[in-house]
């Protein structure tokens, strides 16, 4: 895949000048390509992050019809993520009431300490990880508040793990946590070496480095370039072969490092690095990043599309079983219900008729070798194959 040059601009603003010589351009930036590079940072979701960068760097001479553009967008951001932080202060004032502790994901902790401004990356929710045994009393005091329903414009995450499927021990995670203070309150982060790994676990195996995959990953660089002289590089290493990640977090690196110049050690490329490992991977992976496909083109369970491939009958039944009869706790999160409770599992009702109405025309016309559904069963066998894959390990 070769890059526009309007790509290549984004991802060099976006390295500060520190991406590899094959992303680099010796073209000057036109008056055009100034406005694809707004619509490109928008789709992305970097359009804060550019904004700033353009705005601090005294050697980017933008035209200021652009400076303009970009701070509405960034005032637009300030606004919503104020919001955000309001509810989030609320919900962490509750919780710390119910004496329930709570680590922060993603962009919660990320804009204020990482980025250092909270309206430095845009945020479409809130994600807050709690101890499993508390996760029915945190989401029973926080629907008694209000703050717990489909309803509302600025969704809220609780999880009790943080990516289901993966050799995680939460029990150690909870004790390798730091305290922190996000949004006016005390709470837990993760440890450097933890917030690394799952920020490139977020990006690879979670979502195969799509759905605002360039601003994923600009998480990825941000993190290593604030942890830089904390990191233990071989507790990455050590945690990447115990969550059984090893290529997934390879992959993530030589990318923030090959495209945003991320400071990832030689030799712990080389200790990640699998023996399998061919270029045709990273080109996949940085096609995924700039593809245009959006989050609702992929709306099928990954689970309906293993039920079509190769893998033998009881890990199909395992796979439908995902698909129709979760755990509570992954119902009780997608509903806004309380885990455990009778409301929580008379979703299960409610979703399997939404499984039937998605998936019922998709059977069928599988069934009758309908050429674009089979076209598409194809790319996700693909898919398939390159998620096992994030997920050897040497």
């Amino acid at each position: 895949m070769s890059l526009t040059n309007t790509e290549k601009f984004l991802i060099h603003y976006l390295s500060e000048g520190k991406t590899s010589s094959e992303l680099k351009t010796k073209d000057k930036i036109t008056i055009d390509q100034w406005d694809e590079l707004v619509d490109l940072s928008k789709k992305h979701s970097v359009t804060q992050i550019l904004y700033r960068i353009i705005r601090d760097n005294s050697q980017i001479h933008a035209p200021e019809v652009v400076v303009k553009r970009l701070r509405v967008h960034y005032l637009a951001a300030v606004e919503r993520n104020m919001l955000i932080y309001n509810n989030l202060s609320k919900v962490l004032s509750i919780l710390k009431n119910e004496n329930i502790p709570v680590i922060a994901l993603k962009g919660a902790y990320l804009n204020e300490t990482i980025y250092g401004n909270i309206a430095a990356r845009s945020m479409s929710d809130i994600d807050l990880l709690v101890k499993k045994k508390d996760l029915a009393k945190a989401q029973k005091s926080l629907q008694n508040a209000g703050l717990l329903s489909d309803t509302k414009k600025i969704r809220l995450d609780l999880h009790c793990e943080i990516t289901h499927g993966l050799n995680m021990n939460m029990e150690r995670i909870w004790e390798r946590s730091e305290p922190a203070e996000v949004a006016g309150c005390e709470i837990f982060v993760l440890c450097p070496e933890d917030m690394l790994v799952t920020a490139c676990i977020h990006l690879s195996y979670h979502h195969l480095f799509k759905f605002s995959g360039l601003r994923s990953l600009n998480d990825v660089k941000q993190i290593i370039d604030f942890y830089n002289d904390r990191m233990d590089w071989a507790e990455v290493v050590e945690r990447s072969s115990e969550w059984g990640v090893r290529n997934s977090i390879y992959l993530c690196l030589l990318l923030a490092q090959d495209f945003l110049g991320a400071d990832v050690p030689g030799e712990i490329m080389q200790r990640l690095k699998p023996h399998d490992f061919v270029s045709d991977k990273k080109q996949w992976a940085l096609e995924q990043i700039l593809s245009d496909e959006k989050r609702e083109d992929r709306n099928l369970s990954q689970y309906f599309w293993k039920l079509f491939s190769d893998k033998p009958l009881r890990e199909k039944l395992k796979s439908l079983r995902q698909l129709m009869a979760p755990a509570p706790e992954s119902v009780s999160q997608q509903y806004h219900t309380v885990s455990g409770t009778f409301t929580n599992y008379f979703r299960y009702f409610t979703r399997l008729k939404q499984n039937f109405t998605a998936y019922a025309t998709v059977f069928y016309q599988i069934c009758r070798k309908n050429k674009k559904m089979r076209r598409r069963l194809e790319m996700e066998k693909q898919t398939m194959e390159m998620k096992e894959w994030l997920k050897l390990q040497d």
